[in-house]
């Protein structure tokens, strides 16, 4: 980042800066020698110079002005655009059609200049949204584009708690396009200065669907993410699928273990699906939960049947650990080396916690959080948390390995963690998971370590 400071606002309908704006910007703007605004209506002149001189009025209202503004739409030829914004002591991204402004930037040869100018650089509207890597008009289409890339902080302006039908299409925006959204109300403002992200006023999260108001601990991770986890002090891995794969093993499948009980399969999966969350969680045992749908079905176990049911379940998964990649082995030794602590975080029922204790895999790491045994499972932010806690290092210090499954790399991000897909098991399935957008992809196993900075 080279700008001396980045503010982004959704909007002012007052015309009026608040206080709390007005303060951090009179600390900013200790040089205002010239104040350039980039439109976002490039032909409508006659808007461009009203908006131009009310925005620099209330500058001048805070006693802040500027010894000299102006506008650059497209009456402003490309070389002089360029001069403005090398000279420009502030830099303000116009509210209005962020598409066209974006061209606008593009046309006139500025958009390298602005990326490198050490200006204040503030934007308005659709303004913020272009300062962004992947900014967003949903007017125009629900799918991101290349903005001016100044931090990864996407931007929807206007935004209010009430507009419930906008939330709801922002929800779903940041589900399918895997893009968190900061949905901001009027009078509100997000700054970023050197690795520091602040706010003020009210603005609402939301990412992964859900929806929820900012916090600095947010901002925090954003801002830990960006930095793209530099000062990485351990490595947390998801077990299958990443560590080790089901792929190519024998298994004791449900029809197979349908048969043994004498369960039909629509009903054995009616309960069995029921109690999910209560296995991965340690409130039900596998044996338990085979109890739960004998009873649900009609049928009576004997303690032998389920024993050997049991047996059978822990020896297939025991069999993923025979064969693991030797790359996997060599990844672990070599992280050992750098002195990376190492932690696996798994999704894993109680049959499956036994086996992982007694494999060789489980010896190379300092600290293995299973959501059997303590009751979160992935992407609950806070089992991440817990893996960063046991190894004595900030979140923001890991990076999470994992093929993707459960929506674990999008947890790892929301708990400020750098998060790589892993992809050399499941390039070998028939099925072949696509890459995740917005994610680093590991295609073998020791490109992490290209990949730890």
């Amino acid at each position: 980042m080279n700008a001396k400071l980045l503010g982004f606002f959704s909007g002012f309908p007052t015309h009026h800066f608040p206080v709390d704006i007005m303060e951090r910007l009179r600390e900013e703007l200790t040089v205002r020698d010239s104040l350039v605004f980039v439109s976002a209506w490039p032909s409508d002149h006659e808007r461009n110079d009203s908006d131009s001189t009310g925005m620099h009025a209330m500058f001048e209202e805070c006693n802040m002005p500027f010894k000299r503004y102006s506008v650059i739409d497209d009456r402003t030829a490309a070389d002089d655009a360029r001069r403005l914004i090398q000279e420009a002591s502030c830099i303000f991204l116009m509210g209005g059609h962020g598409v066209r402004q974006f061209q606008l930037i593009c046309d006139k040869g500025i958009l390298d200049v602005i990326r490198k100018s050490t200006a204040v650089i503030l934007g308005v509207s659709a303004g913020s949204s272009n300062m962004a890597k992947r900014a967003l008009d949903i007017w125009e289409s629900p799918v991101p584009y290349d903005g001016l890339g100044l931090a990864d902080i996407t931007i929807k302006a206007h935004v209010t708690k009430e507009n419930q039908e906008l939330l709801q299409t922002l929800s779903r925006i940041s589900v399918e396009q895997n893009l968190p959204i900061c949905a901001m109300e009027d009078e509100s403002a997000i700054f970023v200065k050197e690795k520091e992200a602040t706010y003020v006023g009210q603005i609402l999260w939301i990412n992964n669907g859900n929806i929820c108001p900012i916090s600095q601990k947010i901002l925090n991770q954003m801002t830990a993410i960006e930095q793209g986890c530099m000062n990485c002090a351990a490595v947390i891995f998801d077990l299958f699928e990443t560590l080790i794969t089901e792929w190519g093993h024998k298994k004791y499948t449900k029809r197979e273990m349908c048969a043994d009980l004498g369960i039909e399969r629509e009903k054995f999966d009616l309960f069995w699906d029921e109690k999910e969350e209560e296995r991965y969680c340690g409130k039900m045992s596998f044996a338990d939960s085979v109890r739960y749908v004998c009873e649900k079905c009609g049928r009576q176990i004997a303690d032998s049947v389920l024993a050997e049911i049991t047996n059978k379940r822990e020896s297939t998964k025991s069999r993923c650990f025979e064969y693991v990649d030797p790359e996997v082995y060599q990844l672990l030794e070599h992280l050992k080396a750098m002195g990376m602590g190492l932690a696996i975080v798994s999704n894993c029922s109680s049959e499956e916690v036994k086996v992982i204790r007694q494999s060789r895999i489980y010896r190379y790491f300092d600290q293995v959080i299973l959501s059997y045994e303590t009751g979160l499972q992935k992407p609950d932010i806070r089992i991440y948390e817990r893996a960063a806690d046991l190894l004595g290092v900030a979140s923001s210090e890991c990076i999470f390995v994992g093929d993707g499954g459960s929506n674990e790399l999008e947890g790892a991000r929301m708990a400020g963690m750098k998060a790589i897909q892993a992809k050399w098991y499941t390039n070998r399935h028939p099925q072949k998971r696509d890459s995740k957008a917005g994610f680093l992809a590991a295609e073998e196993p020791l490109d992490i370590l290209r990949d730890l900075v």
